[in-house]
């Protein structure tokens, strides 16, 4: 078999149906595969590696079992992971903003799950969230940095995030590289970050 080190992030498809399972290491470095992944030969899984292959962007090719076991596992949090996604949060009106994104773009149905994954009421937030609290504190939140040279000039975003707000089988999403939101549909991958609405009492 090939290294763990080198499966890494390739856009071709791979072939390792012959695989009967995987280290933890190696399913961590396949979960940076950018194509399409068939491993229909797994027949079992550590709780770490399925959630690794759970955050795969391309299309993943398994078994029945095994693609049971990875959906049924993988918005299933440690206390130690929720903690690392929620930080010390931001409270700027009436909505409290997780302190990170998680870690993996993903589908809007799986945003959703993950959301509801850290407990607690947390969500994902509106478009109208994004545009009227978040994007006008992009630096607060961490979702946009200065730039040394020239403070006054945004860079350009990395990243583009899902919303609640939907329309038939259209999302909105927000984009920082254009400060608003557009539409998409259900396979698009975005990043995340969760929100709860806040209570003083």
């Amino acid at each position: 078999m090939t290294s763990s080190e080198s499966l890494g992030k390739h856009k071709y498809d791979l072939y390792l149906n012959g695989l009967t399972s995987l280290s933890d290491a190696a399913a961590e470095s396949l979960a940076k595969h950018e194509g399409d992944l068939y491993l229909n030969g797994l027949t079992s899984l550590s709780d770490a590696a399925a959630k690794s292959l759970g955050k795969i962007e391309g299309y993943l090719c398994l078994n029945d079992s095994m693609s049971e076991r990875i959906n049924s596992i993988k918005w299933e949090l440690s206390s130690k992971e929720i903690s690392e996604i929620i930080g010390k949060t931001f409270v700027i009106k009436n909505l409290e903003i997780a302190q990170y994104d998680f870690s993996w773009s993903m589908l809007w149905t799986e945003a959703i799950k993950s959301c509801a994954s850290l407990g607690d009421t947390w969500r994902l937030p509106t478009i109208e969230e994004w545009s009227d609290i978040m994007q006008p504190n992009r630096y607060l939140i961490g979702v946009c940095e200065k730039h040394e040279l020239l403070p006054n000039v945004d860079p350009p975003a990395k990243r583009e995030y899902w919303s609640s707000t939907h329309f038939s089988e259209s999302i909105n999403y927000f984009s920082f590289t254009w400060g608003k939101g557009f539409t998409k549909n259900h396979t698009s991958r975005y990043f995340v970050r969760a929100v709860r609405t806040f209570d003083e009492n």
